[in-house]
């Protein structure tokens, strides 16, 4: 992973100038003229804009600094009116502008206030990866694709609509304008797609013209004599869907106009609660079923669950796909929070504490080669420790500032009550059998009666043991937390995770937790028990006198086989969540948001690098 640099830009003849690349970042006649001549008249928006009646999927090259999007989204403001429709604005960017930098140039330009305080508001920490910025009200969700040029396109999951090309001349960044790059788009085009660019070099017309597109020349903004507008035209009209299914399966709703209206969800923990959540927000007709006699009844009852997210020297593939999960997580958290004035989640901090000097070490090593933002990891030394949160570990450890813990039932509560009409929540009703038809699922109970008819039915358990997951090869864990009372104990204390993890609740509680145990009993263990206890005076230093006992509650975890989500589709319109363990919350988000990427065809939250690690396909080869 390379470490993330910031562009230095200084004001150079009434225009923002990039010292790295010699070059402006736009026209000295106006950078919002230049957008709106350029790229939206370039790819007729106005005009298409009017006539979308699901969604729109846009792709820049270069993001810069915003320009480009705030003029678009005004546009889809003033010519979009169909209530459900969406837009879409992906954008790839090597060298993200920092927040300063952000609220230092956003005023030079007369935008909407309301979208550029918003975009200035959520503007991300800057790590790696797929960031988003929603604008709810207006219904645009911004994806921010930190990264090289290459990766980033290489990484899509989308079908595009419209394309700006866009970044320093070729002459002074080669890499944004290579053949490869326009191939790589070109994957996921089709034959209504647009394109439009400033540049008309030679090499560029003729690399684009290889990859499929149609360019002709238009006249130019300000001085400027040119521009170039183009249209995808390498596949025939019949042979799109084709094309599609062989190698974006999951924009073929997209591309059909077919959308799923009923949907099962099987499961009301953190991850069947969040999934029907993130459907009824897209308007379906979710029927949820949970086999208990409420929702959130298993591990999702638990009193807190941590939201936090994993670092490796590596980046690997865990600590990147729980980074983009807990992202997401902490923005659904608070699109929920907003509905009521009681809060439901907590980010005191979480220290992931060193157990030895060789750990510390690793720690430090691995913060100093992914040149991480502080505000989102750091290293704290032991005398901080101690003197911030009273904390007597010499060692330190990692802290990640932004982190905490959530109460995970409040969580999946608030979640369906938001679906309001949208949603039929179907209690004490065990699914047992699943059959297939002809475009849709039929659902079973242990009588063989039918529940029901459904587009779409997505599994949202443990290691029940269906004939569609038989072969993921799940299996099931114990574990034991131990609420206490502890009069004496720091309200402002972090989370404090080793072997386990310490949580100071409101009202003088502690949380410690959770075990792991083989073994399938619901019953609390006095060992657990005591385990859980050990723990306050291994981390804390006090002696299992200084609390009192409240609580033990046992819980089991469903986990895959390398210990990663299984989220995707098992069947054609059969999905599934599974295989959360023990960061259900931290990825529940995310794993919702890939099912109804795969229902919608809207563009997938994270590479598909990743999205084809967390597939169950890969577990599924030898069946295939």
């Amino acid at each position: 992973m390379a470490i993330i640099k910031h562009p230095e830009i200084i004001l150079l003849n009434d225009t923002l100038f990039s010292t790295e690349f010699n070059d402006v970042y736009h026209s000295a006649w106006g950078g919002a003229e230049q957008a709106y001549t350029v790229f939206i008249q370039g790819n007729h928006l106005q005009q298409r804009f009017t006539q979308v009646n699901h969604q729109f999927c846009l792709v820049e090259t270069g993001f810069g600094i915003g320009i480009n999007f705030l003029a678009t989204a005004q546009v889809w403001l003033e010519h979009n009116r169909h209530p459900n429709t969406w837009l879409h604005y992906v954008a790839c960017e090597k060298y993200p502008i920092t927040p300063t930098q952000l609220q230092d140039i956003l005023p030079r330009y007369h935008f909407p206030t309301s979208l550029v305080n918003q975009l200035i508001k959520e503007w991300p920490t800057l790590t790696p990866g797929y960031h988003e910025i929603l604008f709810p009200q207006e219904r645009i969700c911004l994806t921010l694709i930190i990264d090289d040029i290459d990766a980033a396109v290489k990484s899509l999951t989308m079908t595009i609509d419209a394309l700006y090309l866009d970044g320093f001349s070729p002459k002074k960044n080669p890499d944004m304008w290579r053949a490869e790059i326009f191939s790589s788009l070109a994957q996921h085009c089709h034959v209504d797609t647009t394109l439009a660019t400033w540049c008309v070099a030679g090499e560029v017309r003729n690399n684009l013209m290889r990859a499929g597109f149609n360019v002709s020349r238009e006249k130019g903004f300000a001085q400027k004599k040119h521009r170039l507008v183009g249209q995808f035209n390498r596949i025939p009209v019949d042979k799109q869907t084709l094309r599609q299914n062989r190698f974006f399966p999951h924009v073929r709703t997209y591309l059909s106009g077919q959308q799923t209206k009923r949907v099962a969800v099987i499961g009301s923990g953190i991850a069947g609660s969040l999934m029907t959540y993130q459907l009824c927000q897209r308007g379906m007709q979710v029927s949820l079923f949970e086999k208990d006699e409420a929702i959130a009844n298993q591990a999702s009852g638990n009193p807190a669950a941590i939201v936090r997210p994993v670092i490796s020297k590596d980046d690997n593939v865990l600590s990147r796909v729980t980074r983009r999960g807990f992202y997401l997580t902490k923005q659904l958290i608070t699109e929920i929070e907003g509905a009521s004035p009681a809060p439901i989640a907590y980010y005191p901090g979480v220290v992931h504490l060193a157990k030895n000097q060789e750990e510390a070490l690793a720690q430090r090593e691995a913060l100093h080669q992914l040149g991480l933002p502080r505000d989102y990891a750091y290293f704290i030394e032991g005398k901080e420790l101690l003197s911030r949160f009273h904390a007597n570990q010499p060692l330190g450890g990692l802290f990640f500032p932004q982190a905490g813990y959530v109460n995970p039932k409040l969580l999946c509560e608030r979640a369906i009550a938001l679906c309001t009409s949208s949603v039929s929540l179907h209690l004490n009703t065990a699914v047992t059998h699943l059959q297939k038809q002809p475009g849709h699922w039929l659902l079973f109970n242990p009588k063989k009666e039918c529940l029901g008819e459904f587009d779409a039915v997505v599994l949202a358990i443990g290691a029940e043991s269906l004939e569609q997951t038989s072969a993921l090869g799940l299996t099931t864990n114990r574990g034991q937390l131990s609420l206490f009372c502890h009069e004496n104990i720091d309200s402002t204390l972090p989370v404090m995770c080793q072997d386990g993890y310490l949580i100071s609740l409101p009202g003088q509680q502690l949380l410690s937790g959770a075990t792991y145990e083989h073994e399938l009993d619901k019953t609390p263990w006095l060992s657990s028990h005591l385990q859980n206890t050990q723990r306050i005076a291994s981390i804390l230093g006090d002696s299992p006198q200084s609390v009192t006992s409240l609580l033990d509650r046992v819980a089991f975890r469903c986990v895959s086989r390398d210990r990663l989500p299984v989220t995707g589709e098992l069947e054609p319109r059969l999905y599934c969540i599974l295989g959360n363990a023990s960061r259900g919350v931290v990825w529940s988000a995310l794993n919702a948001r890939i099912i109804r990427s795969l229902m919608t065809g809207e563009p997938m939250p994270i590479e598909k690098q990743l999205l084809d690690r967390l597939s169950p396909k890969r577990f599924l080869m030898g069946r295939l």
